[in-house]
């Protein structure tokens, strides 16, 4: 993961706060509070949600993670974050699924003279 990935995420996160509160994405930044683009609204923080699980194919579990994220920034890195551990769990599924492999034999000098 680069810094051109949380670009695209930073970005992607902006076009989705403009679609969601009609608002223009020049008029904010990466670190402007969420709470001064679209102000205490609980339903348009719900669809935001909704928007960003199904933009980036991540579940938004609410807890006090989620608490503390309050701009852009926080909410691309806690994409990033949920991404990396979708792909570690993919990856530790597909080696528990594949097939116990023998281990490389190796053939030790020590190994030959025991067997003599």
């Amino acid at each position: 993961m680069g810094e051109g990935e949380i670009i695209e995420v930073l970005e992607s996160l902006k076009r989705l706060l403009a679609e969601i509160f009609f608002v223009n994405t020049s008029s904010f930044d990466y670190d402007t509070r969420f709470v001064d683009i679209y102000g205490a609204n609980f339903i348009g923080s719900v669809k935001f949600i909704r928007a960003v699980e199904n933009e980036f194919n991540v579940k938004v579990e609410y807890d006090d993670d989620t608490a503390e994220i309050h701009d852009l920034e926080d909410a691309a890195l806690y994409i990033m974050l949920l991404k990396c551990l979708q792909r570690k769990h993919r990856l530790s599924n597909v080696s528990n699924t594949r097939a116990p492999q023998e281990p490389p034999k190796i053939e030790s000098k020590y190994r030959r003279e025991s067997l003599r």
